[in-house]
């Protein structure tokens, strides 16, 4: 919750290359991280909080999935508003 910090650590990301990479280690370590945990660890509750307080932890991963949707979607926009063809998220 310190997004000062990480503010910090994203404007040191200069190409896309690099952007990629950390969302790819980002994804990786999180799928290791959660399947290190057994269905007790996971149905534990948050602390209090503006993000996700007293929700299940496993809740977590519907809010990636979603905050990763709208993000790929902002893009599209983006890219589309400057004549660009984004690809095909989805292969096809």
């Amino acid at each position: 919750m310190n997004f000062e910090e990480q503010i910090k650590v994203v404007l040191r990301i200069e190409s896309l290359a690099a952007a990629r990479e950390w969302f790819e280690k980002s994804v990786n370590d999180a799928i290791t991280l959660l399947a290190a945990q057994n269905d007790e660890e996971l149905m534990k509750l948050l602390p209090a909080g503006p993000v996700l307080g007293g929700k299940p932890r496993v809740s977590i991963v519907r809010e990636i999935v979603d905050h990763t949707a709208h993000h790929r979607g902002a893009i599209t926009v983006y890219a589309r508003l400057n004549n660009r063809v984004p690809p095909d998220p989805y292969g096809m």
